[in-house]
């Protein structure tokens, strides 16, 4: 069975081209239970599902399909829940700028096939194939359907529960590579962070905090064009002390912003949409404090309660290191309320002692304080306590989490270089 998708786009067989995409699902044990009429309409009605290409994966204009190798139509169907599954046909010899075919796979698969045709553009392949997926992302961020996953029912979970799906988008995200990161640490002055994936980290967190930024309209802070993407000064120095400038665009599946690309002066910006006006504009760096950069609280000011209390010390039990889990319930409560006491009254003698965080899920501030269980003051803690108040009158002990690198990271990223010296 055949499938035209247009007058010169043609899938010369169906049967084959859903034995292929059931073939490389079959690794996350689901099989493909839609009618294929389903996904040509995918490819008819959504934005961006057609990429004509050339031998080393180069974007071809449909002005010029003399010039097109293939085209690569996005099925909307998933691999792992972040790469696209596509159909490759092959511009016809017998009829230039007819393209026929069925063979399928994801960028990287279908890439491999084209190394293997063109061995000596291997390099300029890999390199356009990773072009290739960041040109996707933006391409595709503001399409009305965005995969047809819902339509695969063997071995997925029901996400009829928004907020299901909503964790579910959050962890792809946390999980997801920023694709400038390794662009800016090349340029980095400085690499504070404890961790490989602080940097990575830090993009993220300020990708969540532009849009905070734009709905309080502190236009200090960002540049937007007629698009909607915006340029923001990162805080980060490169190695010759000047500010590191990133584009960012606004991805509708993860409702947040997405680093795109450095900006590396005047004339990016204005290829990028923006005002030579906004190229000569001068952007404050991020700052993530809506208020005072301090934490400032009487014991008093805290409503330690049962639901806080079970959640740290049953609840949250499996982040606390082996040494200390078998401690009885009692005794941490009494340890939490003694961190408590003695992380405020060392901060009314140094403001700097309970530290800030950034909580990309509520884009807010929240506090950390010390909670020693074996340890003196002198040593580091075990755990911290995770502090903050958001419409009540009183501030909450929210949770825990383990003194480890990743919170040092994240201790960091408040505090670029607050820890060189």
């Amino acid at each position: 069975m055949n499938c035209t998708i247009r007058e010169n786009i043609e899938i010369i067989d169906v049967d084959t081209a859903i034995k292929n995409i059931n073939y490389i699902l079959k690794n996350e044990n689901k099989t493909l239970n839609i009618d294929f009429e389903e996904i040509a309409n995918f490819i008819r009605t959504q934005k961006s599902t057609m990429f004509f290409i050339d031998t080393e994966l180069g974007g071809v204009s449909e002005n010029n399909l003399e010039d097109a190798e293939y085209v690569w139509l996005d099925t909307g169907i998933q691999y792992r829940d972040k790469l696209p599954i596509f159909i490759s046909l092959y511009n016809s010899s017998e009829s230039p700028g007819h393209f026929e075919g069925f063979f399928v796979g994801t960028a990287p698969v279908l890439a491999s096939q084209l190394i293997r045709k063109s061995k000596w553009a291997e390099s300029k392949i890999n390199q356009n194939c990773k072009k290739f997926m960041e040109k996707y992302e933006w391409k595709t961020a503001d399409r009305e359907i965005h995969d047809l996953m819902n339509k695969i029912n063997v071995g997925v979970v029901n996400t009829n529960n928004t907020e299901i799906e909503k964790k579910r988008i959050e962890k792809e995200y946390e999980n997801t590579p920023t694709m400038v990161t390794e662009d800016i640490r090349n340029q980095l002055m400085v690499y504070n962070w404890k961790t490989e994936q602080g940097l990575d980290r830090y993009i993220k967190i300020v990708g969540a905090r532009i849009l905070t930024l734009i709905k309080q309209k502190k236009e200090e802070y960002y540049i937007m064009n007629n698009i909607k993407s915006v340029v923001i000064n990162t805080g980060l120095l490169n190695v010759f002390g000047v500010d590191i400038y990133v584009l960012y665009k606004y991805h509708a599946k993860y409702e947040r912003y997405i680093a795109y690309k450095i900006i590396e002066g005047k004339n990016d910006i204005i290829n990028e949409g923006f005002s030579q006006e906004q190229a000569c504009k001068t952007i404050k760096p991020i700052s993530f404090f809506d208020s005072k950069k301090y934490f400032e609280a009487n014991i008093d000011d805290f409503d330690i309660n049962y639901k806080a209390l079970n959640h740290i010390i049953d609840e949250r039990r499996d982040r606390f290191d082996e040494s200390i889990k078998d401690i009885a319930q009692d005794t941490i409560a009494v340890k939490i309320q003694n961190a408590l006491e003695l992380g405020i009254k060392m901060q009314q003698r140094d403001r700097t002692y309970i530290k800030p965080i950034y909580n990309a899920k509520i884009n807010d501030i929240a506090w950390v304080i010390p909670l020693y269980i074996f340890k003196s003051v002198m040593e580091e803690p075990e755990l911290v306590l995770v502090v903050y108040r958001d419409s009540t009158v009183f501030w909450e002990v929210k949770t825990v989490l383990p003194y480890d690198d990743v919170l040092k990271d994240r201790i960091i990223d408040l505090s670029l270089y607050g820890n060189m010296w």
